[in-house]
């Protein structure tokens, strides 16, 4: 079950989605790129990434793979959903998150702690959509336990969980184009009921 701290009264401000939203809604958080784990310029977001590569470009490629499946896509940052109907509206939410600790980012757990757990609290009133996820790592149990929040939020909200994706940072750029394709597909493949 969600742990939320969050007053009885959030719950009335929000209403089941009145417009239909993309096909796919990507969340996702991530810093900017880093060449090694040692660069000073990297932030908690970015987790160890190599150059050109994070959980950002990974939600552009993704992006553009579905749209390449006639799929709308709408991506965004996770600090920049603002509403549960954001959420509720898209026909799949894609969730991605470096591990950080082998948990979410902060940003993500945000978006799970503000969002889903209004969706939570009104879980037998709406209806959640189904939910995808997918994590960067130096190792795959890190990857494998940020995704496992992500599930456990979505089931919390009896939403359906279906493909995940894991990459870590020593895979080739070859290894990550394939997985992004196979996700792609899973996703597209992959329906609200």
């Amino acid at each position: 079950m969600l742990a939320c701290g969050m007053a009885a009264g959030a719950v009335g401000q929000s209403a089941p989605p009145s417009k239909k939203g993309p096909d796919v809604l990507v969340i996702y958080s991530s810093g900017t790129p880093s060449v090694t784990i040692s660069d000073a310029a990297m932030d908690a977001l970015s987790s160890p990434t190599p150059a050109g590569v994070n959980v950002r470009t990974l939600a552009e490629r993704l992006a553009a793979a579905l749209a390449a499946k006639n799929r709308s896509v709408r991506v965004v940052p996770a600090l920049e959903v603002a509403t549960v109907e954001e959420i509720l509206s898209a026909g799949v939410v894609v969730i991605g998150s470096p591990s950080c600790f082998g948990n979410v980012s902060w940003p993500i757990k945000k978006v799970i702690d503000e969002l889903y757990g209004r969706i939570y609290q009104m879980k037998n009133k709406v209806k959640c959509p189904p939910h995808a996820a997918f994590s960067m790592a130096e190792i795959k149990p890190s990857a494998e336990a940020a995704i496992a929040t992500i599930k456990n939020a979505v089931r919390d909200c009896n939403g359906a969980f279906g493909p995940t994706m894991i990459v870590l940072v020593k895979d080739s750029p070859e290894q990550i184009t394939r997985r992004v394709g196979e996700f792609a597909a899973q996703i597209a493949a992959f329906k609200r009921e």
